[in-house]
């Protein structure tokens, strides 16, 4: 699913319970208008964490294991960014 969303709150949440066999992809993306707006993230589990890519603005977190719950605290400045999930990618 793809869309846009206004973020105006300083810290959020994406957390998933994975049944087993099931699979989840974010992919984050950032405005290139405004370089400084970006995201940090804490508190990762069973997530693989992409290094940011500073060309497209771009970072993806895959889950790990099926079965198992996917907690990630993320840091986000006021901003406007794209947040892309994929079920079973």
């Amino acid at each position: 699913m793809k869309g846009r969303t206004e973020y105006t709150k300083f810290s959020n949440s994406f957390q998933a319970v994975l049944p087993k066999g099931k699979k989840l992809k974010i992919l984050i993306t950032g405005n290139p208008a405004f370089p400084h707006v970006i995201w940090g993230s804490r508190a990762v589990n069973n997530w693989a964490v992409s290094n940011f890519d500073v060309t497209t603005y771009t970072q993806v977190f895959q889950s790990i294991d099926d079965g198992h719950t996917c907690v990630l605290n993320i840091t986000m400045n006021v901003g406007s960014y794209q947040i892309d999930y994929y079920e079973n990618a």
